[in-house]
């Protein structure tokens, strides 16, 4: 039998939904020794991707198991870069299998 995955867009004043997946991955890497993931303003980019319609979740019976961020430009992650950097698609995804596997 096929596993069905949801993809459902975060809905504004949902944003926990998207960094929830954030917080974790990069709570990890510090743990870790490496902190690229110290995004400052974190939960300000989230808002605004969502607010945007770039803020996806997947769900898997019921749970949230990925998010990840569609951006016409990818200043979420490199904000330096500005213009200079326009890719046709940038995905970024956090997985996570609720069920332990």
């Amino acid at each position: 039998m096929a596993t069905v995955i949801n993809v459902e867009r975060v809905a504004v004043g949902r944003e926990d939904r998207a960094t929830s997946f954030l917080t974790a991955a990069a709570t990890w890497l510090a743990e870790t020794g490496r902190s690229q993931w110290n995004i400052p303003g974190l939960a300000d980019k989230v808002a605004r991707a969502v607010a945007d319609g770039e803020a996806y979740v997947a769900v898997l019976d019921g749970d949230d198991v990925a998010s990840w961020f569609l951006n016409a430009q990818d200043t979420f992650w490199w904000p330096e870069l500005g213009d200079r950097y326009v890719p046709d698609v940038t995905s970024r995804e956090l997985v996570e299998d609720p069920r332990g596997s």
